[in-house]
């Protein structure tokens, strides 16, 4: 069986084969594989071609496209195009051009690849046939070339407000103070510091006869200035602004005087005065043609005539009680009325719609009825009995009897006897009790602030009845408020986990009650109060465990609830 060979010419023996000579083609596979892996080759360039061979076919032979470096050299005449043999080989070179000349490295039609002279690059050769195309892997590295100058910059420490400036040799980095003296540039020495007014200024466009002014914080512009106008800003003072202006106060023009100023902001028009309403203060007010005549008459005489004000003809001459009404005149607003305190001395009430009402009323029977006490309707006429009552003596204990004729005063034991009672006052007052709550000598019954009912002897009834009421369980609690019934009925929703029997009356003073207790349709049970004391050993009873099984159980205490005896009446009731 005939040798193989690789892609880049390694023969590959088969078993058996080259007996004897196989170290031979072993030791040329193993300078293959070196010059694959470390090999540098020099590759000597002349003209403008050059065919780089990397595997010769049907043998094992080193070549020099077998190099994993190629280092042109040479002395080509122009571009040298180094085309790559075969153009079905793969191969991954790393390049470095020393020829003087460009290098373009070709394998197809697929692309080429051009190293300048001093330059180096990874190219690989994709071994695609005719249309081969050789790549340039350096560019997907993004690797930066070697450079001297670059490599002095990047030894600079990269400081906050440094400049790279050359000086001369090389890159150095300077503050920015230092590379502003280098350029000439000392702020404050060669420049103007920067300053936002400036900079507005430097923006403005100017023109002959015009002055900058600001408009803002360091905002300016321009206005014009006359001749005159500059006649005015080299004054030394006002006096001097003031003569130029030909305003010189006293001379030119009016000195300032508050009245003046207060006429002069007046608006006037045809047929009016101007008068004071306070200091140096004036107002205008009409003045008609029979104005400005009356202010022309002589005399007061006159003057009262042209106004039809002629006193006992056209007005009310003085009169003291006038006068007195008109000291209060003041104080009459609505609702007030007149009346005399004194000879021609006047005050002042108040009157209501109520008031003024009664007044208006034509007799006293009107009077009466505007006041809602029209006699028989809303007041008590007069009444002979009601006389008699009004004089009797309201002596204590008598009581108002009538005798058939008249309206008298009888006493207690009369009354009684009137009424046909004849149990005597202290059989009555057997039930009266000085104290509510406490017992009393001869008395019969007590009752407390609470009303509960205290007898003395002995009760004797034919019948009596007990209360009934229901309780129920929350969260697992039941409460048996003593206080509301004798009777008892719970019916279980839940687990009784804690019960208490509360409100009990006072230790000396017996109290029992009966529970009826209805079981739920899920089996329940109940923890009773630890002071339950049972009679069975001192175990309370099971409850049914039917579902609406009915138990009764009796309880009393005497000690106010500190032991409470409980006895189950009957159980299991359907």
């Amino acid at each position: 069986m005939a040798s193989t060979f690789s892609n880049i010419g390694i023969e590959l023996i088969p078993s058996g084969f080259q007996s004897g000579t196989w170290g031979n083609t072993t030791n040329v596979n193993l300078q293959i594989i070196d010059r694959l892996t470390t090999g540098v080759g020099a590759i000597t360039l002349s003209g403008t071609t050059h065919t780089l061979t990397t595997v010769v076919s049907g043998s094992a032979t080193l070549s020099d496209g077998q190099y994993a470096v190629l280092v042109f050299g040479g002395s080509p005449s122009g571009t040298n195009t180094v085309t790559i043999a075969p153009n079905t080989s793969q191969h991954i070179y790393l390049v470095k051009n020393n020829s003087g000349q460009s290098v373009v490295l070709t394998q197809g039609s697929g692309g080429n690849v051009t190293i300048p002279n001093g330059k180096s690059a990874i190219v690989y050769c994709d071994g695609a046939g005719p249309s081969a195309a050789v790549v340039d892997l350096t560019n997907t590295f993004n690797f930066q070339p070697l450079d001297a100058e670059l490599t002095a910059i990047a030894g600079l420490a990269t400081t906050d407000g440094n400049i790279i400036v050359g000086n001369g040799s090389t890159w150095v980095a300077e503050s920015g103070a230092t590379a502003r003296t280098s350029l000439g540039l000392t702020i404050g020495t060669n420049v103007q510091a920067y300053d936002a007014g400036l900079q507005s200024i430097s923006g403005l466009t100017t023109s002959a006869n015009q002055m900058i002014y600001t408009t803002g914080s360091d905002t300016y512009a321009t206005t014009s200035l006359t001749a005159a106008g500059r006649a005015i800003l080299d004054d030394a003072d006002a006096a001097a602004q003031r003569t130029t202006l030909g305003l010189t106060i006293g001379t030119n023009v009016q000195a300032y005087d508050a009245g003046l100023q207060s006429i002069s902001g007046l608006t006037t028009s045809a047929n009016r005065m101007i008068y004071t309403t306070a200091s140096d203060t004036y107002a205008t007010f009409l003045a008609t043609q029979d104005g400005r005549d009356f202010l022309g008459l002589t005399g007061t005489a006159a003057q009262q005539t042209a106004l039809g004000l002629l006193v006992g003809t056209n007005v009310q001459a003085f009169n003291a009680a006038l006068q007195g009404i008109s000291s209060v005149s003041a104080n009459l607003t609505v609702g007030k009325m007149l009346y005399t305190t004194g000879t021609n001395i006047f005050g002042v009430a108040d009157i209501t719609a109520a008031g003024r009402a009664l007044l208006d009323d034509a007799d006293a029977a009107a009077q009466r009825t505007t006041l809602g006490l029209t006699i028989g309707t809303n007041v008590q006429a007069w009444d002979a009995n009601l006389d008699q009552i009004a004089a009797l003596t309201p002596t204590d204990g008598n009581f108002i009897v009538g005798n058939g004729s008249a309206w008298i005063v009888e006493s207690g034991a009369t009354v009684l006897a009137s009424l046909g009672i004849t149990a005597s006052a202290a059989e009555l007052n057997y039930n009266d009790i000085t104290t509510l709550g406490t017992s009393q000598a001869s008395k019969v019954v007590t009752a407390n602030a609470s009303g509960d009912v205290t007898l003395s002897e002995e009760l004797t009834a034919k019948s009596y009845n007990e209360t009934y009421a229901t309780a129920s369980s929350s969260a697992g609690a039941l409460t048996i408020n003593c206080e509301t019934g004798n009777v008892f009925q719970v019916t279980l929703t839940e687990d009784v986990t804690s019960t208490s029997f509360a409100n009990p009356p006072a230790s000396g003073t017996a109290y029992g009650f009966t529970l009826r207790v209805v079981q739920d349709s899920t089996a329940r049970a109940i923890t009773w109060p630890a002071a339950v004391k049972w009679r069975s050993g001192g175990f309370a009873p099971a409850l049914s465990q039917a579902s609406g099984a009915i138990d009764v159980f009796m309880f009393f205490t005497t000690d106010a609830g500190a032991n409470w005896y409980g006895f189950t009446a009957g159980q299991d009731f359907s």
